[in-house]
């Protein structure tokens, strides 16, 4: 929920700045912030609720998912 509230305020600040060099660098550190905390919320929660058996692989399908994500739209860029 935290991520969220994060991303959600540089979301918005985002789309406020009206060229403020300083702005920009505290929405860059929200935003950083709240998709920092996203990507490392996923995992744990996985990992917390998976069974022992597939908790390796449903992790690693989760950062599998991540990347392909990442990789795909540097290419469609």
């Amino acid at each position: 929920m935290t991520a969220a509230i994060f991303y959600i305020i540089g979301a918005l600040l985002v789309c406020a700045n009206v060229g403020s060099f300083a702005e920009l660098l505290v929405v860059s550190v929200l935003s950083g912030v709240g998709s920092g905390l996203g990507m490392t919320a996923g995992p744990v929660y996985i990992s917390e609720v998976a069974h022992q058996e597939l908790r390796g692989k449903m992790t690693t399908f989760y950062n599998v998912n991540i990347m392909g994500g990442v990789a795909g739209s540097y290419w469609i860029n």
